[in-house]
């Protein structure tokens, strides 16, 4: 590259791979990060007392059921504590017909992309707190925490996450007894 270029590389989710090629190739380069602060204006929330873990898959299936959520081509992410909890998730809905994908943190680069392509109208998204998502997540109107998170902030992150604040949300959470 010619000496005096200036360039600029933007992305909402830089990978790790387009890192280490901006420090090969770039004299000095500068990083500015934007991340505005996740807002739960505009968004509904809603607790379901399911009584006891073991009935929360039955009891997200009637709320599905009855809700019409897919129905009406909206996109869901269901949040889990655990890459374990979103793999056996996955698979239950799977098995079940929907139209569902796993993001989780070791996923392989492949698995990754091809949650990325699938994830559209009419979706369900199964996740862990990933810091970059692997899908837009301002085409989702409906969150469902399966696992509150330990920290209010991660909750605020989970709801609020990259939605405009004059668009409407909803927002699950299915709550049992300890």
């Amino acid at each position: 590259m010619p000496s005096k270029i200036q360039v600029g590389l933007f992305s909402d989710a830089m990978p790790p791979e387009a890192l280490n090629m901006i420090h090969r190739f770039l004299n000095k380069p500068v990083r500015v990060v934007y991340k505005p602060e996740p807002s739960l204006e505009g968004i509904q929330h809603f607790c379901l007392d399911v009584g006891k873990e073991e009935w929360k898959l039955e009891a997200f299936l009637d709320l599905f059921e009855h809700s019409g959520i897919t129905q009406n081509q909206n996109c869901v992410i269901i949040y889990l504590n655990n890459s374990d909890r979103v793999r056996w998730l996955h698979a239950q809905l799977y098995r079940k017909s929907y139209n569902v994908y796993p993001a989780y943190w070791n996923m392989s680069e492949s698995d990754r992309d091809a949650t990325r392509k699938g994830f559209n109208s009419g979706s369900i998204l199964v996740s862990t707190d990933l810091p970059t998502p692997c899908v837009d997540a301002r085409q989702v109107s409906y969150v469902i925490n399966w696992d509150l998170p330990a920290e209010s902030t991660k909750y605020t992150s989970r709801v609020g996450h990259k939605r405009p604040v004059w668009e409407e949300g909803f927002c699950n959470q299915l709550h049992h007894q300890l």
